[in-house]
């Protein structure tokens, strides 16, 4: 039986998406082994001040370097305060990553869009998938070069240098000839998120005959995260703090307060409701206020290569199991219409009969990245939820590749998000057109 790989606290290893100069432990006199030795000092402020060096050299140098030094060291100790502030530190680079954005620095020269991809999705933790679709212009050669960019200021330059768009689909992201480009126009980006306005409207309604008349003034936008960031399906709560035009009037309504909802696809469509003014001004010059969402600080990824013949599969979830396998040829389940190459698997939810680790799996499995041989997205055919007892529940899921001869085989990669944690995303966007 396999045993799924695991990515700890989403990719450790991947703390910055840059390639800085790496630093070891053991190099003399170096900043890394000078705080390590500091973490001894008999000077209170010195052991301190060394625990804080060793997470802001994680994001100045190599972090994975960094990490295995800080991890070496704690297997060696017997120090209990040396062993709590390196513990500390380990924590305190892992939270900061998340929230951290990442940058990417790249410069190809006439390379491929397979190409660029690669090295994108390398320095980001991202899985950008170009699909090979007739007629695309994959063999084409292109110039591509960031400098220290943010994930969203890197992907709308690979828009602009392939001149391919990136299509959103649930969670697979593509990138191709005729997408629309995502990430242009009024943006804010702040951390590792960016917001997205789409649409400024007002609408007034009178009742006639009735003297009554109600109007309506919403700024729509859109929060997405980096991909190493998994936000958590449900209710969001938007706190309006400033809405200010250019007249200087507030647009505030009371209350100052809305809710959202992060959809399973790791987005949120977010509205702001605001109080149309007497006197019109021409924009909103600042609008401001923060957003709380629930990230997972872990992951675990199940990947199976060939979903036509692979091994069960046990994956340790929260109270319980989850075992993914090939359903039997004799499954009697009409809906998920067996067919030609239809692939139908079997995901058994047992021990855990908490109705959120139940709700997480099953939006992990409507979320998961299934390809066909040429990168294609496949999509589910249909699912198939029944319970086997109080502790067990069962999911069929059928999966049909295109009809294309070399479409086979599937692969299927299924994150399993967990340890999620509440976080204020503060945003701050300016200029925005008044309708």
């Amino acid at each position: 039986m396999q045993r799924p790989r695991t990515l700890l606290a989403l990719f450790l290893a991947s703390l910055l998406a840059s390639t800085p100069p790496t630093l070891h432990a053991d190099q003399p006199n170096s900043p890394l082994e000078s705080a390590l030795s500091d973490l001894r000092s008999d000077d209170w402020s010195a052991r301190e001040a060394a625990q804080a060096k060793l997470v802001e050299l994680a994001f100045d140098s190599d972090p994975a370097s960094v990490v295995e030094a800080l991890k070496n060291r704690l297997a060696q100790t017997n120090d209990p305060e040396e062993i709590t502030r390196l513990e500390a530190a380990l924590a305190s680079i892992d939270e900061q990553r998340l929230l951290r954005p990442t940058r990417i620095t790249l410069d190809l020269q006439q390379v491929t869009p397979a190409d660029i991809v690669r090295a994108f999705n390398a320095q980001t933790q991202g899985e950008l998938v170009l699909p090979e679709y007739p007629g695309a212009p994959l063999d084409r050669l292109f110039n591509y070069r960031v400098d220290h960019a943010t994930y969203w200021e890197a992907l709308a330059e690979l828009e602009r240098a392939t001149n391919l768009g990136v299509v959103v689909n649930g969670n697979i992201w593509t990138l191709q000839h005729g997408g629309n480009r995502q990430f242009t126009g009024l943006t804010h980006e702040r951390g590792p998120f960016i917001f997205t306005v789409n649409s400024v409207h007002y609408s007034r309604i009178r009742q006639i005959g009735l003297g009554n008349s109600s109007e309506n003034f919403i700024v729509q936008a859109m929060l997405r995260s980096e991909p190493k960031i998994r936000m958590a399906s449900g209710q969001t709560r938007i706190t309006l703090e400033r809405a200010v035009d250019d007249l200087g009037q507030s647009l505030l309504r009371e209350g100052g307060a809305t809710t959202s909802f992060v959809q399973n696809a790791g987005f949120a469509n977010l509205q702001f409701q605001l109080q149309y003014p007497k006197n019109v001004g021409s924009e909103i010059v600042e609008l401001a206020g923060r957003v709380q969402v629930n990230i997972a600080s872990r992951v675990q990824r199940v990947a199976i290569p060939n979903l036509a013949k692979f091994e069960p599969i046990e994956v340790d979830i929260e109270g319980g199991t989850l075992r993914i396998e090939t359903a039997p040829e004799n499954l009697d389940i009409p809906e998920l219409q067996r067919g030609e190459n239809t692939h139908i698997v079997r995901f058994t939810i047992r021990g855990s009969a908490q109705s959120t680790t139940r709700q997480r799996v099953l939006e992990a499995l409507q979320s998961a990245r299934v390809l066909d041989a040429k990168s294609r997205p496949v999509h589910q055919r249909n699912m198939n939820t029944r319970a086997g007892n109080a502790n067990t529940l069962e999911v069929h899921v059928a999966y049909r590749p295109p009809q294309q001869a070399d479409a086979t085989p599937l692969s299927l990669n299924l994150d399993l998000p967990s340890d999620f944690r509440e976080i204020e995303v503060p945003f701050n966007i300016t200029n925005i057109p008044m309708p």
